[in-house]
């Protein structure tokens, strides 16, 4: 059995790289093509774009700050872009290997898995009566779509600062501080993934209480103060639990880029025209879907590798 190499690697970065791009260019489309009250987007200033810090049950900070439009999807789009870049160049030195334990790896192969479970579980939630439903968020989409658009792609930056980044780089600071490790404090909330490796060390049980408390914390969050209903939750603690797996192993050019794809992929439906290749039937479920497939199978001949070898630990374990 082959072991996996540049063909698997290049295949997993085309596909993370290509939606960025494509939402890239989405913006752009819009930030100059969408009429709204007789002027054109690009000239608009979001005078109600919300910036928020909350955790239940009581919201820390709201303001609402004016913005130029295209600067600040400019300004959004460049730091996305960065990151990919980032991502991009630490995988290419991780041919050869696993790639579900590389960056653009781990977004585009476990970030597809996960969406594809997600749909999954909004399709059983509906059979169960259950629908997920945000009425104001959805007014908001129907008359504001532009700027609802916006909002949902600086939200990574500020939900995963709250959910992961400060939670998680806290638990990790005083966790190696009782231990006497030797760390600088800002490795904790940019790095996380390299400390780990630095102290040789794996998920273990107090790891995977964050990343469920996180999680669970997430979903909530979105029902208490996103205006969505209860069954919201358990598909946002999915995502929530997937970003905080990466925001551990990796650091938040994992975790953010990720989140992101997720609320940019569900939201393709905004522009006003279009071809079907912008579809979100296209995006969300061809092209999701064949990556996750893809993703298990992956999985599968991982596992059926280190069997084969005599070695059945799982790259990502419990201690």
């Amino acid at each position: 059995m082959r072991s996996f190499g540049k063909s698997d690697i290049l295949f997993l970065i085309f596909f993370a790289d290509m939606t960025v791009l494509m939402l890239y260019g989405m913006s752009e489309l819009l930030s100059y093509t969408y009429i709204h009250g007789g002027m054109v987007a690009s000239s608009i200033t979001l005078k109600n774009m919300f910036v928020y810090f909350y955790y239940p049950p009581k919201n820390i900070l709201s303001l609402y700050l004016p913005i130029p439009f295209f600067a600040g999807i400019g300004v959004l789009f460049a730091l996305y872009l960065y990151i990919f870049y980032y991502n991009y160049r630490t995988t290419a030195n991780h041919r050869g290997k696993n790639p579900l334990d590389s960056p653009i790896g781990y977004i585009a192969g476990i970030g597809s898995l996960i969406y594809f479970l997600s749909i999954v579980l909004v399709l059983f939630q509906d059979a169960l009566g259950a629908p997920i439903s945000a009425k104001g968020i959805t007014e908001i989409e129907n008359t504001e779509p532009v700027f609802f658009y916006f909002q949902l792609i600086y939200a990574p930056f500020v939900e995963e600062l709250e959910f992961r980044i400060l939670p998680i780089g806290i638990y990790l600071a005083i966790r190696y501080y009782l231990q006497k490790r030797d760390y600088k404090i800002w490795e904790v909330f940019l790095v996380p993934g390299k400390l780990m490796k630095k102290f040789h060390r794996k998920l273990d049980l107090y790891d995977w209480i964050m990343i469920f408390g996180t999680s669970i914390l997430f979903g909530y969050a979105h029902y208490a103060y996103g205006d969505w209903s209860l069954s919201k939750i358990p598909q946002a603690a999915l995502g929530g639990f997937a970003f905080a797996i990466g925001f551990m192993i990796f650091g938040p050019f994992v975790d953010i880029p990720m989140h992101f794809l997720f609320d940019g992929t569900f939201t393709v439906d905004i522009l006003p025209y279009g071809s079907a290749a912008l579809s979100p039937i296209i995006i969300g479920i061809v092209l999701v879907f064949i990556c996750a497939i893809i993703t298990i199978i992956l999985i599968i001949i991982r596992y059926t590798k280190n069997k084969m070898e005599g070695n059945e630990e799982p790259s990502i374990q419990v201690q």
